[in-house]
């Protein structure tokens, strides 16, 4: 028997040798992973995968990858055919069997089918944090671990491709983070301030650097466009939730304004093709009768003449009014079952889908649940929330799907903070929401 977890901190690197610095996990289903990591010197490595954490006996293997100059130390190992709703763990070794670090990282497959399940999300981490948060929400052993956008606060807007390795690295060494996401899959979408400046879009100087790293440095999901040039939208499914997380910083287009009047729409989606992605995408979900989790980086309630609204905060939907509203009228028309996940506002708040809609409709409801902020100050943006909000840091949200495999899956949001408690909003109700919905596959 091998022992392949162990505590404490990786050993220091010798001269002569290969070793790991970090690594993380993520793009999970039911029979795959990828796991990305950054290693230092030169050598082979391959990633060793066992279901037992104490026993090295039937372990299974990926092919050796090179690391060399060209590679920088990256390698990304992308397993298939694994086992459904099965827990491994993982591991590196050289071509002499030496393992590459005494810390194991871990995942679960989704099972096949219908399945209940729970997953956590947040947003706006200070770079190289290591706050208790996340190692709370290690602590609540999520299927994955959903990152709405400011993994990390870069600002980028020079030297753009040395500091992205130097903000990625910074993130990655942190000792909580680097727990979390050895441990938990990761599903990751940026928003501002890790993709460029703050309020960033199409014209960010930075935006292929960003682009490239993003690539490079994050165990992602099949992208939903094949050219470099293309936004990285992408989506996955769990069970019978379809997860779509939409890139609105890369091809976004600002709106125009003059003495606080909207004179000029702008375009989160940026061109037609994203924006027939994003539509091609909720009618295969409906077709195959899924519940679908929108992740929209920006507030959704928000729009002229709205109690919230600010023209100079043009960094939600308030000034893509044309789009928002198509949208909606889209949904309603196709009826989509969908909601809404966000971050970027410093704050948990939940909507019941009363303020997201437009006026006329009677039956459309489209639930929004905001969870942020990881460690930041407290913000408040758009709204207003049916269920209230509780601005701050050391904040995140659960989100428990409950699917016993009938015609109908239950939702049920809580917000939660870094002491594992329930959040409360200013009148002391706690901020949480479960609502149901039927599903029916269109042939």
């Amino acid at each position: 028997m091998l022992l392949l977890f162990g505590a404490g901190c990786d050993q220091p690197a010798e001269s002569d040798k290969l070793q790991v610095e970090y690594f993380w996990c993520g793009a999970v289903d039911e029979q795959s992973v990828r796991v990305t990591a950054r290693f230092s010197g030169e050598g082979e490595v391959r990633l060793v995968m066992t279901r037992d954490s104490l026993n090295y006996h039937g372990a299974e293997y990926s092919d050796y990858q090179s690391i060399d100059a060209a590679a920088e130390g990256f390698l990304t190992f992308a397993v298939d055919n694994l086992s459904p709703g099965a827990r491994y763990y993982y591991t590196f070794e050289d071509r002499d069997s030496r393992k590459l670090s005494n810390r194991l990282g871990s995942f679960k497959t989704f099972q096949s089918g219908p399945f209940s399940y729970t997953l956590a999300f947040s947003a706006c981490g200070e770079t190289a944090s290591s706050r208790k948060v996340y190692r709370t929400i290690q602590e609540e052993d999520p299927l994955f671990y959903l990152v709405t956008g400011d993994l990390f606060y870069g600002d980028i807007a020079t030297d753009c491709r040395r500091q992205f390795e130097q903000y990625y690295d910074s993130t990655l060494r942190s000792p909580a983070q680097s727990a979390l996401y050895r441990t938990t899959p990761v599903a990751y979408m940026w928003d501002d301030h890790d993709f460029g400046p703050g309020n960033s879009g199409a014209d960010a100087d930075c935006k292929e650097d960003a682009k490239r790293a993003y690539t490079r440095y994050v165990p992602h999901y099949p992208l939903g466009f094949d050219s470099d040039t293309m936004p990285l939208s992408q989506s996955f499914t769990a069970g019978r939730v379809k997860f779509l997380l939409t890139d609105l910083r890369s091809e976004k287009r600002k709106p125009q304004y003059k003495d606080c009047q909207l004179i000029g729409e702008g375009s989160n989606f940026g061109f037609s093709e994203h924006m027939n992605w994003f539509r091609q995408e909720l009618i295969a979900a409906k077709q195959e009768g899924l519940l679908v989790v929108w992740v929209s980086g920006i507030p959704f309630i928000n729009y002229p003449g709205g109690p919230n609204y600010d023209c100079d905060e043009d960094d939600d939907w308030g000034g893509y009014q044309q789009e928002r509203e198509g949208i909606i009228q889209f949904i309603e028309k196709e009826k989509i079952n969908l909601c809404i996940l966000s971050g970027d506002a410093h704050m948990v708040a939940i909507d019941d889908g009363t303020h997201s809609v437009l006026p006329h409709s009677d039956t459309l409801r489209i639930p929004v649940f905001h969870a942020a902020s990881l460690d930041r100050d407290g913000s408040y943006k758009g709204g207003p929330y049916s269920h209230g909000y509780h601005p701050g840091g050391g904040q995140y949200g659960i989100m428990k799907v409950i699917d016993n495999g009938g015609n109908e899956i239950c939702v049920e949001w809580i917000a939660k903070n870094e002491n594992n408690e329930v959040v409360v909003n200013s009148e002391g109700v706690p901020i949480q929401y479960k609502f149901c919905r039927s599903l029916i596959s269109v042939d």
